[in-house]
């Protein structure tokens, strides 16, 4: 009687575990599916701003970026 226990109390605790396991890698696989989600996102929006013609950043972002000053280009030449 008391090796059935003991095996009822293993299986029960390997069950526990396996289960554990699982969720584990249940909340990987989401991780990674919401990654790859996300990147093909991000990746289709620039393809279509590309396609589109508009520039990712704005001129002043470029120019700070490039350590410029903001007043470089007159504001009627500034068409973003």
């Amino acid at each position: 009687m008391e090796k059935a226990l003991t095996k009822v109390n293993s299986l029960k605790v390997g069950s526990l575990w396996i289960s554990k396991k699982a969720k584990e890698e249940f909340s990987n696989i989401t991780e990674d599916i919401n990654t790859i989600s996300n990147t093909v996102e991000e990746k289709a929006r620039w393809v279509f701003n590309k396609l589109k013609g508009k520039p990712l950043k704005s001129l002043p972002d470029l120019l700070r970026e490039y350590n410029l000053p903001p007043g470089l280009f007159p504001p009627e030449h500034n068409l973003l």
